[in-house]
Formats: structure tokens, sequence, C-alpha cells
């Protein structure tokens, strides 16, 4: 059975967080309590600034523990899973904006070069502390 990424992401956060619950999953995430059951009722994608504040709580959980302990690598686990999607849903934006400017600019106005600001999303940088 094919699993969604929010479905997979919860099994993860699952397994580092034991007793996570759907209104703990959404304070994690930043939210309030309902945030979560919300989202997955109506099958949206979780924004990417809601993952990305997911993986600084990970971050901050992850600097208490020892390294290498069964959690701290619980824990790496999901921040890799976040690290992929993140990346992922960032190219698609990138590669979404340089179709839009290399059409729309040309189009509307007739020109064959057009001088536009650079609209790429933000750098994405991981970090360890």
């Amino acid at each position: 059975m094919f699993q969604t990424f929010e479905q997979e992401l919860y099994d993860a956060v699952g397994r580092a967080f034991p007793g996570l619950t759907v209104r703990s999953m959404s304070r994690l995430l930043g939210k309030s309590s309902g945030y979560w059951s919300s989202m997955t009722s109506q099958k949206l994608p979780l924004p990417i600034d809601t993952l990305m504040h997911l993986a600084d709580v990970v971050e901050c959980q992850r600097i208490l523990l020892p390294q290498g302990s069964r959690r701290a690598c619980q824990l790496e686990s999901v921040q890799g899973l976040l690290c992929e999607e993140i990346s992922t849903r960032l190219a698609a934006t990138r590669a979404y904006l340089e179709v839009d400017v290399a059409t729309s600019g040309k189009h509307l106005r007739g020109e064959t070069a057009s001088p536009t600001p650079n609209r790429d999303p933000m750098p994405f940088f991981v970090s360890r502390y």
C-alpha cells in the first residue's frame, strides 16, 4: 500500500516521540491542536514553513540526546525525511518559477529579453549545532 508523505512523516515522528497523538503532532508543527487532523482529513499537503518548524523542533530535541542513542537515530531519520521533502518541493517551485518567468515576461510585453528580478526561493540549508 502506498503511503503519502504525511503518513510516513507521522509514523517516523511517532517512533521518535513515543505516545504521539494527533494533537501533540499539531503542537510539534507549531500549530493549534486540531491542525494535523484538519490537514490530513482534507488531504492537503503540509506547507513548507510548517515542515521547517518541525525540522527545528527535531533538531533541538536531537541536540539534547547523547550522540548515537536510539532516539537520536530516530530523530535523524525524521530529519532526513524532512530534508528530502523540503528539497523536492523547493526544486519543484524553482522549476515552476523558471518556466513562469520565461513565458510571462516575453509574451505580455512582446519583448525578446526582459530583465526580471530573481524569483528563486530562498536557499535551504541544513545545519547541526
